[in-house]
């Protein structure tokens, strides 16, 4: 502990005695995947401060952003509290504000893959090199799901109470991400959003621009559709009014099916029928998107094909330890096969959980509604419904028939995504 307030102090002498000179004489440029948004004349300032700081505490955003997970003898706990208290200290005395601006932490993260970028300019990025792009591809393919009937569920008691009884569901043919939503994409459609009348909840996380995107609700995650249906001179899906004349763009709004323009050209969440559906890839009975029959999880699952709690892949000694979009292409480390399951998607198991449409209720499977056609679920529920399991979670949770139950819209996680529907 005194090691670490000796260094903390030596550190805090460097930043507000010498660093402050040495960065605003030196005039650096930023890294050119850098991209700071209105802010050029606080944003790079802040930028390199945290560089050093990084240097010498040894951490990065992630720490204090997420302080609260560590417990109180953890020493990311004292570290993170002094990066916290070195950087109001910054904002007080360099930017004239206090903990709340002008200069906060959106200042640099805000449209920027700035964790990544920040680890790789201090040149001690933990990150191992991905099997994608470096930029984020912001025209993403979607997979044909073809129309048809399905077995939707499991048995009990290998599905569980709440995923039984299994039922055939007819499913329209319908268009569905090939990759869960990258962060970059997120950005690059939030940018566009927030200056055409749309207001956000979160502005979402992500470990990289070719990573998921992670930390948004389920408002979050339904604007966006829309914004990004308008971005693309698309029809959007979902209204405030069921007339479909006022589009949704703000606030919290509990929608029901009504206020759902379902014939609509534009981008929206899938149906918990739809994301089965495609998840399955035209298997039937398997517990994952792959060839997998068996009383046992551990015979199908393994760090080479999947993302979850414990896999093994190499990214699991980052602190948000998701997988790039495709990482699982065949050229994936440990060794694997490329697992694009029948329809050609990704992820569909483990990774990052995806919000769906449907509203939940325990025994909807049960019910008549559950096998009408193209059912959109409940009427009204707890909660909305996600899909197919995160990396935080085990294996078990990842199955096609998982459900996770009773999330309200407005809970965000850190292993919690989603992927968007089209008609076309």
């Amino acid at each position: 502990m005194k090691q670490l307030v000796v260094k903390a102090v030596k550190v805090w002498l460097i930043l507000t005695v010498g660093v402050s000179q040495s960065l605003h004489a030196q005039q650096k440029d930023p890294p050119q995947d850098l991209q700071v948004l209105n802010y050029e004349s606080i944003g790079h300032p802040i930028y390199y401060y945290m560089v050093e700081l990084n240097k010498a505490l040894g951490v990065d955003c992630y720490y204090c952003h997420n302080v609260s997970e560590y417990g109180a003898d953890h020493p990311m706990k004292t570290k993170s509290r002094e990066m916290i208290r070195m950087t109001e200290s910054i904002n007080t005395q360099h930017f004239g504000g206090d903990d709340s601006g002008p200069m906060t932490c959106w200042s640099c993260h805000h449209g920027s893959p700035i964790v990544e970028s920040q680890a790789s300019y201090a040149g001690q990025s933990k990150r191992p090199a991905t099997t994608t792009t470096t930029g984020a591809n912001l025209n993403p393919p979607m997979c044909e799901i073809p129309a048809g009937d399905f077995q939707m569920g499991a048995p009990y008691p290998e599905g569980l109470k709440y995923v039984t009884p299994v039922h055939t569901v007819y499913v329209s043919k319908f268009y569905m991400d090939k990759f869960e939503v990258t962060k970059g994409l997120w950005d690059d459609v939030y940018r566009w959003a927030v200056v055409h009348g749309y207001q956000f909840d979160h502005v979402g996380s992500g470990e990289g621009p070719n990573h998921p995107v992670h930390t948004v609700n389920w408002w979050d995650a339904v604007k966006w559709c829309n914004a990004r249906s308008e971005k693309a001179g698309l029809t959007p899906v979902y209204y405030t009014d069921s007339a479909h004349t006022i589009v949704y763009r703000t606030g919290p709004k509990n929608l029901v099916g009504e206020q759902v323009q379902w014939d609509a050209n534009g981008y929206r969440l899938p149906t918990e029928a739809e994301w089965e559906k495609a998840a399955r890839g035209g298997l039937e009975g398997h517990h994952f998107p792959w060839p997998s029959k068996g009383p046992r999880n551990a015979d199908f699952l393994h760090g080479s094909n999947s993302n979850y709690l414990g896999s093994g892949d190499i990214y699991e000694n980052q602190a948000c330890k998701t997988t790039p979009v495709g990482h699982f292409n065949g050229s994936q480390l440990p060794k694997g096969r490329d697992m694009a399951n029948g329809y050609g998607l990704y992820d569909m198991d483990g990774n990052q959980w995806e919000w769906c449409w449907d509203y939940q209720v325990n025994d909807w499977y049960a019910q008549p509604g559950a096998t009408q056609p193209d059912t959109r679920g409940p009427a009204t529920g707890k909660g909305r419904i996600l899909r197919g399991g995160g990396w935080d979670d085990p294996p078990g949770q990842a199955r096609c028939a998982w459900r996770f139950r009773a999330a309200g819209p407005k809970v965000v996680d850190w292993d919690g995504g989603f992927r968007c529907v089209q008609l076309q």
